[in-house]
């Protein structure tokens, strides 16, 4: 299974279980902390561009969250979506909050933690 996350098309290898959160944190694509699976702030909020098939159902508190906040139906909480099955499929899914290398963590802190 390999994810590629947009629009760094930076890919990573995946396996059963793995959140989106996780593997974007795995390849420094974005410096979102796990709220616990809680989901509290949305930070972590992705669309599934393709492979929605592989990525796990929505859970009731992800729907409601979903639900509450006008989320599209192509969009999940990357803390609480994960790899369903390990296989050669491919997920594609674009970050709503990345960093890119030349950005640096301060700049990404500054503009989303501190507002």
């Amino acid at each position: 299974m390999k994810v590629t996350f947009l629009p760094l098309e930076s890919t990573t290898p995946a396996s059963e279980g793995d959140s989106l959160l996780f593997l974007a944190q795995k390849i420094g694509a974005t410096w979102v902390e796990c709220c616990g699976m809680n989901p509290l702030c949305g930070k972590c909020k992705v669309s599934v561009v393709e492979g929605e098939e592989s990525l796990t159902t929505m859970r009731n508190k992800e729907f409601d969250y979903a639900k509450e906040n006008g989320f599209l139906p192509y969009q999940r909480l990357g803390c609480l979506a994960c790899i369903q099955k390990d296989d050669e499929s491919e997920v594609w899914v674009e970050l709503e909050n990345y960093v890119l290398p030349q950005e640096g963590v301060e700049k990404w802190h500054k503009e989303n933690l501190e507002s």
